[in-house]
């Protein structure tokens, strides 16, 4: 490396520090349905966390959570409408059911690492419709040609 073109070589440059990284388990779908006349609606998340240094390997790392979850009934625009405290190790899980309305919702979970601050998203798409079923009969009277 240089310090200006056709210049003094300035020798080279070491990167080093501490990389952290969230995942996130799910025990439901990215997009699902809900019948309008369910009750309940809850999903549950585990977060984990992972840390190393630029160029290792990740191990595990041990950290508490907060949570937000947002929501966006259609109209573009995301609101809170919970919080809370994961410890690590532990899942959590949020009744949606009260805050989705008919039609499609956006239900956005953040994630933030107490220690490390590192964050990290998961979207839902829920679809509340209203299923029913009828069934519409009449007797026949049998026309007889003879």
């Amino acid at each position: 490396m240089y310090d200006k073109q056709d210049g003094t070589a300035i020798g080279s440059i070491t990167l080093s520090g501490t990389i952290y990284a969230i995942d996130i388990l799910s025990d439901t779908k990215n997009s699902f349905y809900v019948l309008t006349t369910e009750k309940s609606k809850i999903i549950t998340l585990t977060p984990s966390s992972k840390s190393g240094t630029l160029g290792g390997s990740l191990v595990e790392f041990i950290e508490d959570y907060d949570y937000t979850v947002l929501l966006d009934n259609g109209s573009g625009t995301f609101r809170e409408v919970s919080n809370g405290t994961c410890i690590s190790g532990n899942s959590f899980s949020t009744e949606i059911r009260n805050y989705i309305s008919t039609g499609t919702n956006r239900i956005k979970f953040n994630i933030v690492g107490k220690e490390s601050g590192q964050s990290k998203s998961i979207v839902f798409t829920a679809t509340v419709t209203n299923l029913s079923l009828t069934c519409n009969y009449s007797w026949q009277k049998p026309f007889i040609q003879g």
